[in-house]
């Protein structure tokens, strides 16, 4: 059954009907669609709190030059991006995956962090900017998901927080992809996502 919510979003995006929706993998903190429209036309639906920020951030990274999905539209919770065919990784497709990620970092900005803040699920991520990455780590990372851990570790975790500057060089202010683990990797005949 289709969601009259996607249903409505759908024909408010692309002007038509979905005829078929079918669930993917992954989706631990969305749902994730595969849908098929009145015209045949093939697409993903993501649906979750944060979708308009994640296609920001998917756009950010089309913008350098990496790889990522096409963004085609989006409407109150819904991203709809372009559907890939999926085939099993490969040496040359993990090695597609490292350039295009290559691609990625050697973006660079005047900060670390984004304009905007997300989470992972009920995990907020604070991206407030920063130009000192150890007081960016410390303080959005670290300091931010100490909430509810245990005084003893609290306070360990403050030591480390002073002590990063001796322990981890200055990283270059590079675009990362935030939420990188292979599940949001697609390896297609021909590339890597």
């Amino acid at each position: 059954m289709i969601p009259d919510d996607l249903r409505t979003a759908v024909r408010h995006v692309f002007g038509q009907p979905v005829v078929t929706a079918q669930r993917l993998h992954g989706g631990d903190l969305s749902d994730i669609s595969f849908l098929t429209l009145e015209d045949g036309q093939s697409l993903v639906s993501k649906s979750g709190p944060l979708t308009a920020v994640e296609s920001r951030m998917l756009l950010a990274i089309a913008q350098t030059g990496a790889r990522s999905p096409q963004v085609l539209g989006s409407y109150g919770p819904h991203l709809f991006l372009e559907a890939l065919p999926e085939a099993a990784p490969t040496p040359a497709g993990w090695r597609d995956l490292g350039q295009s990620l290559g691609q990625l970092h050697r973006t660079t900005g005047a900060h670390f962090g984004w304009q905007e803040d997300y989470a992972f699920g009920s995990i907020p991520i604070r991206n407030t900017p920063e130009t000192n990455w150890h007081e960016f780590w410390g303080e959005n990372r670290l300091r931010a998901l100490s909430k509810g851990v245990p005084v003893d570790l609290r306070k360990r975790l403050d030591v480390l927080i002073q002590r990063l500057p001796e322990l981890l060089p200055d990283p270059p202010k590079a675009l990362l992809h935030g939420d990188l683990w292979v599940g949001n990797a697609v390896f297609t005949p021909r590339r890597a996502f």
